[in-house]
């Protein structure tokens, strides 16, 4: 059976089993995937593919223009205080928020954190909790959230922005300056 995995959930599944690796010479546009995409750790792993590349792209900044002078330019604007209660985080199933608020708090590799690095990120935004409208389980929840009015500033993608901006909503998008996060989903086939 062929399912969808993106790379958040590609090792957890390579490492129970659960994945049949790809025989890539059977895909014929293989050579024309980015490279850097085609190699990108969860979509080959120990010189094994594990899933075909089908959609990526990149996670950082979505921001109100109106509402800034100076645009936001670092995930730790997430956490500004002067921006309690007008800031959403996308839910992202937990790897997302913990991703965003380790670059806020200056971890420069959030999907190599150590244990008592994730303790720390989990301690702050435990803290911080109250900085944020809400956690967005959807880019239709962030959409929404800017169409309100409720929130001026979320970490998102160039889709979210795309869909406002076709609404009438002005916002932008940036990356930090931290660097983005991106993302990559596939195709994977089941060992089972």
């Amino acid at each position: 059976d062929v399912i969808e995995v993106c790379l958040d959930e590609s090792s957890p599944l390579v490492d129970n089993d659960l994945l049949a690796p790809i025989d890539t010479d059977e895909i014929t546009e293989w050579d024309n995937v980015v490279p850097s995409i085609r190699s990108a750790q969860g979509v080959t792993e120990d010189g094994k593919t594990w899933l075909v590349p089908l959609s990526t792209g990149p996670h950082g900044l979505i921001y109100e223009v109106n509402a800034f002078d100076e645009p936001p330019n670092s995930w730790a604007d997430l956490y500004d205080p002067a921006l309690q209660g007008e800031v959403a985080l996308d839910g992202g199933g937990g790897l997302t928020p913990l991703a965003v608020t380790a670059l806020a708090m200056g971890i420069d590799d959030p999907m190599a954190m150590t244990p008592d690095q994730i303790e720390q990120v989990r301690d702050y935004m435990i803290e911080h909790r109250d900085q944020f409208r809400t956690f967005a389980d959807s880019d239709s929840d962030t959409i929404n959230l800017f169409k309100s009015g409720e929130i001026t500033l979320s970490d998102g993608g160039l889709g979210t922005v795309s869909k406002l901006q076709k609404e009438g909503v002005d916002v932008a998008w940036v990356a930090p300056e931290e660097g983005a996060l991106s993302w990559i989903c596939g195709f994977g086939i089941s060992s089972e």
